[in-house]
């Protein structure tokens, strides 16, 4: 697993990006947190209370006219969990998936293991 907040460009300058990482983990959970999506501020430095601003956080916290800043770093602690919760989401999918794969190799090797010690084919047993 791997969580990353660089500008555009620094992860895939170090080899570190998600497509360079995946041909070495092909299970690989990429957590990119960026500050802004691929548009005009993509490659802008995304401060929390910049956020607060662009996105009208402030203007709901201060006075009519007056904007102000929510007492804690908001933008950051929610974009940090909402990663994490995505992370665990899908490394719980992964364990799940190797889960029904092991279920549906035990159920297969039965019937493997008869069709192995027996010249014909294996019968239903219900």
């Amino acid at each position: 697993m791997v969580a990353q907040n660089f500008k555009p460009g620094v992860m895939t300058k170090y080899g570190l990006d998600y497509e360079a990482l995946s041909k070495l983990n092909t299970g690989l959970v990429y957590v990119d947190h960026a500050g802004f999506l691929p548009g005009p501020y993509e490659h802008r430095t995304a401060l929390d209370e910049v956020v607060q601003m662009m996105g009208g956080l402030a203007y709901m916290t201060g006075r009519p006219g007056d904007p102000l800043r929510a007492g804690t770093s908001v933008n950051d602690i929610m974009g940090g969990m909402f990663g994490a919760i995505g992370a665990m989401a899908a490394l719980t999918a992964q364990v799940w998936s190797m889960c029904l794969v092991s279920v549906l190799g035990y159920v297969g090797s039965r019937f493997g293991h008869s069709w192995a010690s027996s010249p014909s084919a294996p019968r239903a047993a219900g």
